[in-house]
């Protein structure tokens, strides 16, 4: 969250800082999990230039990833990195292509993924 700081091992402190840093949510005693797991996702969305700026961890154990672009993706609890390539590879060949803003992805499907693009306002 906002009240503090978290090193590449996960642990904990507290320091001032003058640039914007990503943001990890999740249960108490849980930030080196949550570190470990922003490395491995952030190396997966490299061929997406999609830039990770919230990670959070549920209670119940699911992930769930803000990219700096608006887009909202919701990974779900098993076989996250393996649903996150799949991710980036439908993503490379098909969703960057159509030049199209996408606000959610629901990954949490065995065999494929939900997007959604922004609800657009009508007057």
């Amino acid at each position: 969250g906002a009240s503090a700081l978290v090193n590449k091992e996960g642990h904990v402190f507290n320091a001032m800082v003058g640039e914007t840093l990503p943001v990890f949510e999740g249960p108490e005693k849980t930030a080196e999990k949550i570190t470990k797991q922003y490395a491995i996702f952030s190396e997966i969305l490299k061929p997406t230039n999609l830039k990770i700026v919230k990670l959070s961890l549920t209670q119940r154990a699911a992930w769930q990833v803000m990219t700096e672009t608006g887009l909202t993706i919701e990974l779900g609890r098993l076989e996250v990195e393996e649903r996150m390539k799949r991710f980036v590879t439908v993503y490379q060949s098909t969703i960057a292509k159509l030049n199209k803003k996408i606000s959610y992805a629901d990954l949490w499907y065995p065999n494929g993924f939900a997007i959604r693009k922004p609800s657009e306002k009508v007057l």
